[in-house]
């Protein structure tokens, strides 16, 4: 009489593990996978490089544009590269050179939005200070409906509008620039501030949290200045 297969064949492990592969739970379950990865390699980053702009540019009337954006759904990082804002006539409001975020699975833990690392790389700003004192930045926002000061005092004293829950564990600011130009002279001012370099640890928005920071940054004229302390988000100080 002969003996029964022994299920430890190749065979039978073979055949174990095609059923395996072609189970409706593992079809399902690699599809789901794929879709998102291929949402987050490449859906993702082509939305945000479209449509991003167009909705600055609809809410504040500039133009706006974005070279390159990459994001990891499974390290769960994002990086915006050549970012750029500039007002209807042309000139450079702002913008910067590379912004990376890192954010952590472990938020759902925490019930806070938590950022391992935040870098921004050449930043840059363009300050004008108009004729009749007002600021460009400024003026681009007073654009905005819904934002008279009557509004603006509202939702400051409103507790229904606090800040979500936000930690940020490490923020790093590299070589940026602020030019300053002052219009209401005869002959307009110039001014431009870099580089300025910054880092921020254990900056939050939770209750009585406080993080550490440094500034460090030079003018033009060789003038420098350098800063350090604590930053509170709730409450504000």
């Amino acid at each position: 009489m002969p003996n029964p297969p022994d299920p430890s064949t190749p065979n039978t492990v073979g055949a174990r593990l095609k059923r395996i592969l072609i189970s409706r739970p593992f079809v399902i379950a690699v599809a789901a996978l794929a879709c998102y990865a291929l949402a987050g390699f490449l859906l993702a980053p082509f939305l945000v490089k479209r449509y991003v702009p167009m909705l600055l540019e609809r809410r504040l009337e500039t133009t706006a544009a974005i070279e390159r954006v990459r994001m990891n759904p499974f390290l769960l990082t994002a990086e915006v590269q050549g970012f750029s804002l500039s007002s209807p006539d042309g000139r450079p409001l702002a913008g910067f050179q590379r912004f990376f975020a890192d954010f952590q699975a472990s938020s759902l833990f925490r019930w806070a939005w938590t950022f391992q690392q935040i870098e921004l790389d050449r930043p840059r700003v363009n300050l004008v200070v108009e004729k009749d004192g007002r600021i460009n930045l400024a003026t681009m926002f007073d654009r905005q409906p819904g934002t008279d000061d009557t509004e603006k005092y509202q939702d400051s004293t409103s507790d229904d509008r606090r800040a979500p829950r936000l930690l940020l564990r490490d923020i790093t600011i590299r070589q940026g620039r602020i030019d300053v130009a002052d219009m209401r002279q005869s002959r307009p001012a110039d001014l431009a501030i870099e580089p300025i370099d910054a880092s921020l640890s254990n900056l939050s928005t939770l209750p009585d949290r406080k993080g550490p920071y440094t500034l460090a940054a030079g003018t033009d004229h060789g003038a420098s200045f350098q800063w350090s302390g604590e930053v509170h988000l709730d409450p504000l100080r």
